[in-house]
C-alpha cells in the first residue's frame, strides 16, 4: 500500500474530534462547517490529501467556478 492509501485507510479509524483537528490542519484559514458529519468529514479529508498530491485545479478554474457559484 502507497502512503496515500494508508492515509486515506487510516480516516475510517479515526474519532469524530481526531477527524475535525485533522481537517483543520489541512484547510489552514477555513472555518470547519458545523454539523458535518464523520463520513462527511472523512471524505473532505480524503479530497484534500489527493488534491495536495495531484495538483487540484487550476486557480482560473476555481475563480470561474467562483464566479458560477
Amino acid at each position: 500500500m502507497t502512503r496515500i492509501e494508508e492515509q486515506l485507510a487510516g480516516l475510517a479509524t479515526m474519532s469524530p474530534a481526531r477527524l475535525r483537528a485533522e481537517w483543520r490542519r489541512l484547510h489552514r484559514g477555513q472555518t470547519l462547517t458545523a454539523g458535518l458529519t464523520p463520513s462527511q468529514l472523512i471524505r473532505s479529508i480524503a479530497w484534500r490529501l489527493q488534491e495536495k498530491m495531484q495538483g487540484g485545479l487550476p486557480a482560473i478554474r476555481v475563480r470561474e467556478l467562483d464566479r458560477l457559484a
